[in-house]
Formats: structure tokens, C-alpha cells, sequence
């Protein structure tokens, strides 16, 4: 069985590394952006079960982008997780359809489980 794909858009190294490692180690196919624009040409081209997002991307926002996205990554299942240190987007992301908003900082073991349940991937 192929392992699921997972987008990772963050534009912190240390969090990107992070989400990398621990999702890489249970068995996730993992890609990392770390802007708008790479997650846009991504998405556009590549079947991901799961794109987590952080709401602040440089001087970006990702709100945008979400409302372009979501209805596709919906229709072809995938899921969205959005984490972000700034609870002001929480009723807009829920708004746009996401499927988990979690507020920075996130516990990696919780990270990783909801993860799992999102792709239905259990150890």
C-alpha cells in the first residue's frame, strides 16, 4: 500500500523540519513549501491525501488560497489542516471548510494522530 502524501505549507524552518521528521517517521510521503505560490503550483499538479497549512506564510496569507483550493482537495478527498498561532482565522478556516484548525504550538504525538485519523493511516 502506498503511504499517503501529505503537503506541508509552513514557512519555519525549525517547524518545518519538525512536521517533516515526525510525520516521515510514521510513514508519511512528505512535501514541504514555504510559500502561496509553491502550495498553489503543487496542488495544481499532485494528489495529496492532506495539505497542512499555516494561516501565515511570509507576508502572505493563506485564506486565500484555501478558498481556492478546498473545494478540489474535498472532491478528491484529500483533507486540510490548518495550524496557525493567530485563533483570529479559526471561524474563517471553518468558514471555508477545513477540516481541523489547531493553534500553534502543536504536540508533535497530537500532530501525528490526527494526521492518522484524517488519512484513516493507523499503526
Amino acid at each position: 500500500m502506498v503511504p499517503p502524501a501529505i503537503l506541508i505549507a509552513e514557512d519555519e524552518a525549525d517547524i518545518q523540519r519538525l512536521y517533516y521528521k515526525a510525520l516521515r517517521n510514521f510513514g508519511f510521503r512528505v512535501t514541504v513549501v514555504s510559500t502561496i505560490s509553491e502550495a498553489q503550483e503543487l496542488l495544481a499538479r499532485e494528489a495529496f491525501a492532506l495539505f497542512l497549512c499555516d494561516i501565515h506564510l511570509g507576508h502572505e496569507r493563506a485564506i486565500p488560497l484555501l478558498q481556492q483550493v478546498t473545494p478540489q482537495l474535498h472532491q478528491a478527498g484529500a483533507k486540510i489542516i490548518v495550524v496557525s498561532a493567530d485563533a483570529s482565522y479559526h471561524e474563517s478556516c471553518l468558514e471555508i471548510g477545513v477540516d481541523l484548525y489547531l493553534e500553534k504550538p502543536v504536540s508533535i504525538p497530537t500532530l501525528v494522530t490526527f494526521c492518522q485519523r484524517l488519512t484513516q493511516q493507523h499503526d
